[in-house]
């Protein structure tokens, strides 16, 4: 039994250990001295336990959150607070027909985001039944059978023809092993195995049986991060959807408020803003399957940047939607100008203001989703621009034919289209520009820092 001191160091390696990519990269010998096993006698029964108290179970653990908490959380937010605001001043001023349309769309809303939830939890279930409910582990200088969800780092397991691999591995003996992991890399064959080489949680051993160490369980394995991925429906799209609400939400409340300060004129009504919000939702919950790379490594996201990033591109957005709103009212206090542009009312003045924000919005996903130009690959999925061609065809037709919104003319929808995409331009060529700034500032802050912790030269 180890004494007080060598249980401390062996905890200590399991909570302190490298980076994954570290551990399956460096000499196998290494890796047993970093976690203070033998490969012949394995952790003690004691050993394992403070390290399981320490690291937790080797699980997908998933937070539990009653179905009355998952309902009210979609009723808050920027978007879902607007459409509620919406709701209370169509109550207020008596404008009954509205408010239910509004409550309707806001319900229906809540049940599309409940639906993308189900599914999401549905992917992590399905992943996580492909774990191993067991695994041979040697402890004590025994083998033993025990529950999977109970191996820690440093443990010495063994896995043979017909086996899940329990946890993340480095193999220390055994002579071969063939083991099938398409469905965590993508191989259609299954890939040879010999001593020092890395086996993943979730594979399958198609033949042989060999030992290895556990290297990472749980969350920390690559199994763990890609159903953390699935959970979180892509860390990616996070970002994506980060900066396009802010700059959204931020061009709609400014052009309303903006507009009913200093002309006295209301934009949109609070049907529009809700049918508008909800035309928005149907791409967003296409972003988690767009065509953008994704990092190996957890990504760390710089907010100040992202946040930056988005606040310039809702200013610009702003700074477009407003000048449309001005091209408009210039238009309608000249009447020679009404007959070129299809715009003689205020009701038209109104839809011509909601094609703008619906199509500037769904555009303004085309040049978020990359780091570059939008007409430069990685092209959209095809899910993510069948969404955002379809929601368009419905703005273009309920303003075209007047449903739910004031009727206008095709020649009105055709100018605010061609205004729509000379902005595009103009707003990608201010993200990649914001970005550049944002990124030679960060690098500048790392290089200062990198020097003020570089260590003093010894005389």
């Amino acid at each position: 039994m180890p004494d007080t001191k060598q249980q401390t160091l062996a905890a200590g390696a399991a909570t302190a250990r490298p980076d994954a990519a570290d551990l399956a990269h460096m000499p196998v010998d290494q890796v047993l001295t970093h976690f203070a096993v033998q490969p012949d006698r394995g952790l003690s029964n004691a050993e394992a336990a403070q390290r399981l108290a320490t690291v937790g179970p080797n699980a997908l653990v998933e937070k539990q959150t009653s179905l009355a908490a998952k309902i009210f959380s979609h009723f808050t937010g920027p978007i879902a607070y607007m459409i509620e605001a919406a709701a209370v001043v169509s109550a207020v001023i008596g404008h009954w027909d509205d408010f239910v349309i509004i409550a309707a769309l806001l319900f229906f809303n809540v049940a599309l985001e409940l639906w993308q939830d189900h599914k999401a939890s549905d992917a992590l279930a399905a992943l996580k039944r492909g774990l191993a409910p067991e695994a041979a582990v040697l402890r004590d200088g025994k083998w033993q059978t025990v529950a999977a969800a109970s191996l820690v780092p440093g443990d010495i397991v063994r896995i043979r023809l017909g086996v899940i691999v329990p946890a993340d591995l480095r193999f220390v003996a055994g002579e071969y092993a063939a083991i099938d992991q398409a469905a965590l890399t993508g191989e259609s064959l299954p890939v040879s195995k010999k001593i020092g080489d890395e086996a993943y949680s979730g594979s399958v051993v198609k033949q042989g049986e060999m030992i290895g160490v556990v290297i990472a369980t749980g969350a920390h394995t690559f199994f763990g991060r890609t159903a953390k991925l699935v959970a979180g429906a892509g860390a990616v799209s996070h970002a994506q959807n980060t900066i396009y609400r802010v700059a959204l939400t931020m061009d709609i409340m400014f052009v309303v408020v903006l507009s009913t300060v200093f002309f006295n004129f209301v934009p949109l009504s609070a049907a529009m803003i809700v049918i508008m919000s909800l035309l928005d939702d149907v791409p967003i919950m296409t972003i988690a399957y767009d065509h953008t790379s994704v990092s190996a490594k957890p990504i760390r996201w710089h907010m100040p940047r992202l946040l930056s990033v988005a606040a310039v591109l809702g200013l610009f957005s702003i700074v477009e939607s407003f000048g449309l709103l001005l091209i408009g009212i210039r238009i309608l206090l000249h009447q020679n100008l009404q007959p070129l542009f299809g715009l003689s009312s205020d009701s038209q003045l109104q839809t011509m203001m909601f094609l703008q924000l619906v199509a500037g919005g769904h555009l303004l996903l085309f040049i978020t989703r990359s780091g570059r130009w939008f007409f430069l690959p990685p092209f959209p999925a095809a899910s993510l621009f069948l969404a955002i061609v379809l929601t368009q065809l419905v703005a273009v037709l309920m303003c075209g034919f007047g449903l739910l919104v004031p009727t206008i003319p095709w020649t009105l929808i055709g100018w605010v289209w061609a205004y729509n995409i000379g902005w595009m331009f103009i707003l990608c060529a201010v993200r990649l520009a914001t970005e550049h700034l944002a990124a030679g500032r960060t690098a500048r802050w790392m290089r200062s820092a990198s020097l003020v912790n570089q260590p003093l030269a010894t005389a």
